[in-house]
């Protein structure tokens, strides 16, 4: 598995699309423009401007750790990440991360109903929680009970339900945010890049970052909970429900019987500065 060193490899610019296939409710992205794509840089390469001349004025970090920046600029969506501190699996890494980041973006951010609560979150909730230590009881109820939905084996959710109940206000707090936007993201950039094979995704997810990603459970879970949920409901009920500003984790629950959260208000985001 090659490492990518933005020294060494110097991407070109991707163009990532949604396909609707995989995000059904795709056809509902308000594109500020006639692009319907998301363009996606490596900040490694300053100069890079495209048809967009004021994306030079841009400040564009870039450093020995990792940074994903995204908006509009010129009618059109992007993305730029800042890979400094390496990753593993090369050319096909790189298009994992701009299919996820152009999901948050396009997907998300331009097509789909944010619950408030949502908008942004406390930084120390991340310094405390992102090592996803706090989760570990509730990572491994969630596997046994998607695993055996997808196997068509149903069983009940109330392990589940006591392992999120259990948690502290404050890590629910966290975790609520982050399944809300990473959840889909993963599920979308797992069904592009891993069709079908649960099993690789899983591997490569792990050892994506170069000196590891000891939270990379939670993405993995996301994608557990989106093959449990297509399972359940079919692909279209359930994204249509997450695009109108539900939780994956909150529809699995009411799906199957358990305790769930609806988030209230939501709003539609109409420009997202870069």
């Amino acid at each position: 598995m090659g490492v990518f060193n933005p020294g060494a490899f110097i991407m070109q610019a991707l163009v990532v699309a949604i396909d609707p296939s995989i995000w059904t409710p795709a056809g509902a992205i308000a594109w500020p423009g006639q692009e319907r794509a998301v363009t996606v840089v490596d900040t490694s390469q300053p100069d890079y401007a495209g048809q967009c001349a004021s994306l030079l004025q841009i400040q564009r970090p870039n450093s020995a750790g990792y940074s994903f920046r995204m908006g509009e600029e010129c009618q059109k969506l992007f993305v730029f990440m800042d890979l400094g501190g390496g990753v593993n699996g090369g050319e096909p890494s790189i298009w994992f991360l701009a299919r996820h980041e152009s999901f948050h973006i396009a997907a998300q951010m331009y097509g789909s109903r944010i619950p408030v609560d949502f908008i942004q979150i406390d930084p120390e909730l991340v310094r405390d929680f992102s090592d996803g230590t706090e989760f570990a009881g509730l990572y491994h109820e969630l596997a046994l009970l998607t695993t055996s939905i997808v196997n068509g084996s149903p069983r009940s959710c109330k392990s589940v339900e006591l392992a999120y109940v259990s948690l502290s206000e404050r890590s629910r707090t966290y975790l609520d945010y982050k399944i809300f936007w990473e959840w889909p993201a993963e599920f979308y950039a797992q069904q592009a890049s891993f069709p079908g094979d649960f099993g690789k995704y899983e591997s490569f997810r792990s050892q994506l970052y170069v000196g590891g990603d000891p939270g990379y459970e939670l993405f993995v879970s996301g994608v557990r909970t989106g093959l449990a949920l297509d399972a359940l409901v079919g692909r279209s009920n359930w994204q249509s429900d997450v695009a109108q500003g539900q939780s994956m984790f909150h529809l699995l629950m009411a799906h199957g019987g358990c305790q769930s959260r609806k988030f209230d208000p939501t709003v539609r985001m109409r420009r997202v500065e870069l």
